[in-house]
């Protein structure tokens, strides 16, 4: 199965979703049809990433020695195609009957191991709040 990183991800708070930037790859257009995804989620309510028909967009790593606690869902998603017509975005409610998205929730933030600062140092990536 292909798989993508997240690029950003912003949580609306009145409307409890979360919006998942898809990088801009080849084959996003063959997800426009998808209405269902597929919610990984580990420890704590830590969002890991998500399955798409056939590409699964990895948020954060899994928590080393919790993945006993990795649950699936799956949920309802609406894509969307970015402004620039190059990327996509995801969006799906944070909670439903069974399961709750809580990290990343407000502006909590995560260290993103794949993404390096000019000092080579892990970048802190902070969900952006809207409403």
């Amino acid at each position: 199965m292909p798989s993508a990183t997240a690029t950003d991800l912003r949580i609306d708070l009145r409307r409890n979703t979360l919006e998942i930037d898809l990088p801009s790859q080849a084959g996003l257009s063959s997800l426009t049809a998808i209405t269902r995804g597929t919610l990984d989620i580990g420890a704590q309510g830590r969002l890991l990433g998500i399955e798409l028909g056939p590409l699964y967009v990895s948020v954060m790593d899994a928590e080393p020695g919790r993945d006993d606690l990795v649950r699936s869902a799956e949920i309802p998603v609406t894509l969307t195609r970015s402004s620039d017509g190059g990327g996509m975005s995801v969006t799906f409610r944070r909670m439903g009957t069974d399961y709750e998205i809580s990290w990343p929730s407000g502006n909590q933030c995560w260290t993103r191991q794949h993404i390096t600062g000019a000092d080579g140092q892990p970048l802190r990536t902070c969900a952006v709040v809207v409403g």
